[in-house]
């Protein structure tokens, strides 16, 4: 599994969103979502991961694994 699809997962239990929440919070297809959490997409486009972020409410670098910090500052 990708930093990605860990960290989104994580973030996305912690906030109590469920997957089919969250697609139709960013208009997502929930199979991405699932995708992306279980390592068989290791990397989504730019513009779904700020839509994933933003709905989330953390930072892309967060999601990217390149920061510990989830807040969005």
């Amino acid at each position: 599994m990708s930093v990605f699809g860990e960290r989104l997962k994580k973030v996305r239990e912690l906030r109590g969103v469920g997957v089919y929440a969250l697609a139709e919070q960013t208009e997502i297809d929930p199979a991405t979502i699932y995708n992306w959490e279980n390592g068989h997409v290791e990397w989504p486009y730019a513009y779904s991961m700020l839509q994933v972020a933003n709905a989330l409410d953390v930072s892309t670098d967060y999601l990217l694994g390149r920061t510990e910090t989830r807040a969005n500052d």
